[in-house]
């Protein structure tokens, strides 16, 4: 069957469609008919764009390339300093009265806090050496990732100590006469 530009066919769906050119057929994908020229177009010209957009987006960050993330681990790591030293400072605090059970509780919950804040601090350092791997930038700069990395690493163990100090205190302070407890 000749499809004319004033004719229409009825796909087996039920449906009318319009056929714009005398050589076209129907461009419904459940029409028995097969697609137009036009709707191939369309589709080489939609992957040509995406294909041309992500080669511009690749020569934007090769010509111009993103900061290193040096500064926002950098950061991070030095807020987790504070958090520990605030921890400290409230401690200290608190250890010139008579300490109660909730005191205790508290600084050990927030030392377990502390102690758990680690491996996002850990991913933020990864990414801070997969900004560096290729960015262009990076090549002329002193890494700054294994310094943090120690620091962090030194904090940590900052942390846990505390952390074990106040399980030991919080014991003590519950059975004075000694048994404390595993749970850290």
């Amino acid at each position: 069957m000749v499809h004319r530009a004033s004719s229409r066919c009825r796909c087996w769906s039920g449906s009318s469609c319009a056929l714009a050119l005398t050589s076209s057929r129907c461009p419904s994908a459940r029409c028995s008919f097969s697609r137009s020229a036009g709707s191939e177009t369309a589709a080489t010209d939609r992957i040509s764009a995406t294909i041309v957009g992500a080669a511009v987006g690749l020569a934007v960050n090769v010509v111009f390339p993103p900061a290193a993330q040096s500064r926002s681990a950098g950061a991070a790591v030095e807020g987790y300093a504070d958090e520990v030293a605030g921890l400290l400072e409230q401690v200290a605090e608190g250890l010139l009265g008579a300490v109660t059970r909730e005191q205790m509780n508290s600084w050990l919950d927030e030392a377990r806090y502390l102690t758990y804040q680690v491996p996002r601090l850990e991913a933020v350092l990864d990414e801070l050496d997969a900004s560096r791997g290729l960015n262009r930038r990076a090549i002329d700069t002193i890494t700054t990732a294994p310094g943090l990395r120690s620091g962090l690493h030194a904090l940590e163990h900052t942390a846990l100590a505390l952390r074990a100090l106040y399980r030991l205190l919080a014991d003590v302070q519950t059975n004075p006469q000694g048994g404390g407890s595993d749970k850290t």
